[in-house]
Parts: structure tokens; sequence; C-alpha cells
């Protein structure tokens, strides 16, 4: 099949073919050209928080280990260069070396090959073992604690990646000194969706919380945040580079306005709220909270519940979700506590928001299968034409309900979809440890 991305994406008239969210080349292609091009969020810092400290994750189709080494945080590609045997098969710990138990080959903290059995005696013509460590991610990076890694030499720096995001992710990353950890493990599970239903669903979609979670929002306790915001008008965030936010902004003349998270979170704001205006600024500190956010391609925010949402392809018809509790360093150890219990309740297999979503994205995902439903075209026109943006609000702007963020990541995926892919044979030598990349 021809990859003709921009016959799947109308965005002049808001429209997507449903075969994107179901057709097997299309994926493959995906995991080519976007996710084996673009950044990629991993996890946080805090994971790996001393030497030889790992956890495994994925990299689109790609398993690797996050591992912080002498040298630094490293991302390795989890497969042993002697026949390609799984060297790491646990999801977390700490470990000096990497043992791949089909014949013994063993790898440092930093990807480099310390034990080859019998490499005296068999290899009698000899091999060098710098040349056969793990495979190593070219480009890593944090933000504030956050970790991504590329597997694309010559992708741009990553705060130039998310650009203005940064204006947003600040307001969960750095609105307290000490910065941010995460707390209660990680939830992991199989959803049997297209990951980009579940990426478009935090990109934008405010629009489905009143028809979804109307039963939930019913329940005392489970009705979600709300807290001091009065007076709050939405807007989504159409950002460079397919990301998007959606927020609140409380009535600039409304003086105890802002925040929106849950009330103990909002009690726990409110006593820092000096701190917040100081590093954030009057407009972020006070009236400005943002809600939900993606990250393209697959990495999710949401912020009044602290929860951090990674969408891991597993094929066309399959997702792998991560999702972690992110709260500040210096917080109260009973408001962590909230959280972290919050998190539980509303996301996860048996979260109780969670499920109403899961729901939704399968449904969508199957229609996709239909002989005659593929042929009708899924409809993102919610809102067009009423694009504005404002001085003090980086983005393009819309209303809370619209699908502005939709059409704005829909376009970058077409764009990066029209590209064609890195070479892998690059990839390779980039990836080779103690080389740079282009050596």
């Amino acid at each position: 099949m021809a990859i003709e991305p921009w016959k799947w994406v109308d965005r002049e008239h808001g429209l997507v073919d449903r075969r994107i969210f179901s057709d097997q080349e299309i994926y493959d292609a995906e995991m080519e050209r976007i996710f084996r091009r673009t950044w990629l969020a991993l996890g946080h810092e805090s994971e790996i928080a001393q030497p030889n400290d790992f956890f495994t994750t994925w990299m689109g189709a790609d398993p690797v280990i996050v591992t912080r080494s002498g040298d630094g945080i490293k991302v390795l590609l989890n497969m042993c260069r002697h026949r390609g045997g799984t060297v790491c098969r646990t999801d977390r710990g700490n470990a000096k070396l990497f043992l791949c138990p089909y014949h013994g080959w063993s790898y440092g903290s930093n990807g480099a090959l310390k034990v080859v059995p019998g490499l005296e005696t068999d290899y009698r013509h000899g091999i060098d073992p710098a040349d056969w460590g793990l495979f190593e991610a070219p480009r890593v990076a944090t933000y504030k604690g956050l970790i991504f890694a590329s597997w694309n030499p010559d992708v741009e720096p990553l705060e130039e990646f998310l650009g203005d995001a940064t204006f947003y992710l600040d307001c969960i990353l750095d609105r307290v000194e000490g910065g941010t950890e995460l707390v209660g493990g990680m939830r992991r599970w199989i959803i049997p969706t297209n990951w980009k239903h579940a990426a478009e669903n935090f990109v934008g979609d405010s629009y489905h919380a009143a028809a979804t979670h109307t039963s939930i929002m019913r329940v005392p306790g489970l009705e979600g945040a709300g807290g001091r915001v009065k007076k709050p008008f939405g807007y989504q965030a159409a950002l460079q580079n397919g990301h998007g936010v959606g927020m609140w902004l409380a009535d600039e003349e409304d003086a105890r306005g802002g925040y929106g998270h849950l009330a103990g979170v909002d009690d726990y704001l409110q006593t820092i709220e000096d701190q917040l205006v100081t590093r954030l600024g009057e407009l972020r500190g006070k009236r400005l909270t943002p809600v939900h956010a993606t990250i393209f391609p697959n990495f999710s925010i949401e912020f009044p519940f602290a929860s951090l949402h990674i969408w891991h392809p597993r094929g066309p018809l399959k997702t792998e979700v991560r999702d972690l509790t992110l709260v500040d360093r210096a917080m109260p150890p009973e408001i962590k506590e909230m959280l972290r219990r919050h998190c539980m309740l509303r996301q996860g297999p048996a979260g109780t928001w969670e499920q109403d979503d899961m729901d939704n994205w399968s449904q969508t995902t199957y229609s996709s299968l239909s002989p005659t439903g593929r042929g009708l075209l899924a409809n993102y026109q919610m809102g067009m034409g009423h694009e504005h943006t404002r001085p003090d609000i980086p983005g393009r702007l819309d209303n809370k309900s619209s699908d502005i963020n939709q059409r704005n990541m829909y376009t970058r995926w077409a764009e990066l979809m029209a590209m064609e892919p890195p070479a892998p044979a690059q990839v390779a030598a980039a990836c080779r440890p103690g080389k740079e990349a282009g050596q």
C-alpha cells in the first residue's frame, strides 16, 4: 500500500480516514516514520534515582532499558547483540550487569559488553567486545525530571521540540523548589485500541466528558476536580509539533480564582501561592489551570489528578498503557497519599473514569474494521474557523469544546508520515556504545 497521509488527513475540511486506526501497513509506517524519528517520553528521573537503577519500557515497537550508569542516563535496546535475546526481563530494579540467559553474554549498565563465555577459547578468530555492546539511543535528555529519548541522532534539542508546551508543563513540573517525584509505583495494562485514540482524547477532547462520564460525576467524591475555580473559561491550545493542552482560566476580576484541583490539593496550593507566583508568574500562579495535554506522539498528562500516561503501541489494535502519579517532592505526605489513592481510583484497568474511556476507544478502533464503516470519514470539524490567539497564553486557541487540538495533532502525524523513514543502518551506526553519532 502506498503511504499517502494527506489523503487520510484532510486538514482543510477537518476529516480523517478511519483506516489510520486499524491498518497494519499504516501502523508499520508509524513505527518507522514517527516513533524512530521524534522524541519519546519514557518516564521520570525518580524511577532511577540511584546508580545502576533501571526500568524497562518501549520506544515504539522497540523494547528498551532506561538505566542510570556512571555515564549518566542511558537508554539501551533490550536485545542481546549475539542472537537477539532479551537481556533484561523485569520491569525495574538495580543491576550492574544485564545477562542474556541464552548464551550468557553480559552487559554493564552503560551497555558495554562485559562478559562473553568462551571469548578466548571458542572465538579463536577473535571479536572486539567494544563493537558488540547494546545499541544505545543516540539522544537522551530530560526536562525538569521527565526522561525523553530518540533514535534519531539529528532530532532537534528537546526544549525546541517541546516549544510552548513548557509554559504549561511547568505548572506541574516546576511550581515549587525541589521538583517532582513519582509515588505509588506504575499501573500497567493493555487496551484493545489504537494508540492515537488515547492520545487524541487527552490532547483536546473535553467535549466527551459530559456524555462519557455522566454517571461517575454523579457519585460524591468521584465527580472530579473543581476546587477553587470560579467563573472559569475553558480554552484548547494547539501547539507546535502536534502538542496540545486544555485549560481553565479564571476570571481576572475574581481574586479567589484559579487552581481547580482536588479540594485538598487546592488547599495545599493556596499555602504556597507566593511560590507559585514567584516561579510561574501571576497568570499561571493564580488563574490558569492546565487540565489535560498530550505531548506528541504518545505522552499525556492529567494535571489536576497528577497522572502521567504513556501510550505504547502494541499493534494497530492494541495499546499498552503505563500510568504514573506525579507529585511535588515537597508536598506534605498526606497530600501525596491522597493523590496516589485518587489516581488508583480513577485510572487503571479498574479505574472509575478510565473504564469509560477504554470502552469508547476500543469501540472507535473496531468500527474502523467495518467494511462499510471504514469508508465513512471521521469528523473533526468542531470549532473550525474560530481559531485565535492572545498575548498571554501560548498557542492557537479555541473554546474548551473544540477539535482544534485534534486537527493539529493529525496534521503533525501526516507531516511525519509523509517523510521518508530514517535508514536502519544509520540508526545502528549511531547507537553503537562509545561511538558518537555519525562515526
